[in-house]
């Protein structure tokens, strides 16, 4: 327990973790609220999905600039500014709703908003995990971050939920400014001498991103860790979206079933965040890292073939463990591979993935409407099986340990 947990012992780390928790919790709380909303005022389908993809193209644009200032800028100022950012147009929505003014634009608007300052904090919160730990723990401190947003998952749309159906719609987002400004707070606690090296600030914002996208394709290390992840929400991740095809349609479960089914995903991460955190900083990340994406796409493909939804949801909890050993191996890698001038620009590519999600989304849908979603499902993974696995094979660099770092990470100071 004392190792599983060793990163706590850092002040400015606890402090960052905190912060997650209450970016984690607003994101659902958010997402949940402005989908019942536009639900409520269109009764749509096409304008939630309309929605859901401003939310994701929106991370497109987001990502960069996050990568550009944060490595030009105090990390920890970059996020508390935009958390306060998102509380504030969180009470305006709310004032909205309470006033019944309300239109479908307003909701692009604050999707856009809201899409635009998370797309900035969680790169460069991810880029901080690094200034608030030490290399050796480094992988502990990612396992525990990625534990906490997991966690978010679980209880922020119960929350949600419960706030929407027993308070009001309105209250959901007064909760949410309420739990942003407590994230500020938290980020504030970190000490203002526990900073990056700012990169050269001479060049353009614009050759400083080139220069990023550069680095990153011409290091064969790193570029393969990021082809690995950009695997996943184009070919793995669009499942989620379809989860309540599964739960009508398959399980013949209803909306007791989706609940069921989107909740596993979050309780397995939990145990899975737990045992990274406990394995700390051991030989073989890269081929765990590996592995672990192979078996949580193995546990999807199992839930898609299956004809009860209580085993459906076992292997989605299963795929859950796996998928957050997978993806916390995948931050600390990046973070151990990168050099550190680069750090805030790589990781703002690998959030840039995410924003792929909702252009593959829409064939997949097509898809599932001709051939149901098993089949989609099932061939859409294993095209993903099949490309990790190629990638393996032919990239041994993954095989190799990370080089031992000159000078900790909280050597360098603003």
């Amino acid at each position: 327990m004392t190792r599983t947990f060793i990163s706590l012992k850092e002040r400015n780390f606890r402090y960052l973790m905190l912060g997650t928790a209450g970016i984690g919790m607003g994101q659902w709380l958010q997402q949940i609220g402005l989908l019942w909303l536009m639900k409520v005022v269109t009764e749509s389908a096409t304008q939630v999905g309309i929605l859901a993809a401003i939310r994701g193209g929106t991370v497109l644009i987001a990502a960069p600039i996050a990568g550009v200032l944060s490595d030009r800028m105090s990390r920890r100022l970059l996020i508390t500014l935009v958390t306060l950012a998102s509380a504030l147009q969180a009470v305006a929505l709310a004032v909205l709703v309470v006033l019944n003014l309300v239109e479908v634009w307003h909701l692009y608007l604050f999707a856009f908003l809201e899409a635009l300052t998370n797309g900035i904090s969680w790169p460069v919160r991810q880029a901080f995990v690094y200034n608030v730990s030490t290399r050796e723990h480094i992988t502990n401190a990612i396992a525990l971050n990625a534990m906490v947003q997991s966690t978010s998952r679980i209880i922020g749309p119960n929350i949600a939920g419960i706030l929407i159906g027993f308070v009001g719609i309105a209250s959901c987002f007064f909760a949410l400014a309420g739990v942003k400004v407590a994230a500020a707070v938290a980020t504030l606690m970190i000490s203002s001498s526990v900073e990056q090296a700012s990169s050269q600030k001479k060049e353009s914002a614009w050759a400083s991103f080139t220069g990023g996208v550069k680095y990153a394709v011409t290091d064969s290390t790193i570029l393969a860790i990021l082809l690995i992840a950009s695997a996943m929400p184009l070919l793995v991740y669009p499942y989620v979206q379809f989860l309540p095809f599964f739960a009508d349609n398959v399980f013949h479960a209803g909306p007791q079933g989706f609940g069921l089914l989107t909740s596993a995903l979050g309780v397995g991460a939990v145990p899975g965040g737990l045992l990274t955190a406990a394995l700390g900083n051991f030989r073989g990340k890269g081929v765990t890292m590996i592995g672990a994406y192979l078996a949580y796409i193995a546990m999807l493909i199992m839930f898609s073939q299956q004809g009860n939804i209580w085993i459906g949801a076992a292997f989605i909890m299963a795929a859950g463990v796996f998928h957050s050993i997978a993806t916390a191996l995948t931050f600390t890698l990046l973070q151990l591979w990168v050099r550190n001038e680069m750090r805030g620009r790589v990781l703002a590519l690998h959030s840039m993935e995410g924003g792929l999600q909702p252009l593959s989304s829409l064939p997949m849908g097509i898809a599932i409407s001709s051939y149901g979603p098993q089949i989609v499902v099932t061939v859409a993974c294993s095209m993903a099986l099949v490309f990790i696995s190629t990638l393996a094979i032919f990239a041994p660099q993954l095989r190799r340990e990370p080089p031992v770092a000159q000078e900790e990470p909280q050597a360098a100071h603003v």
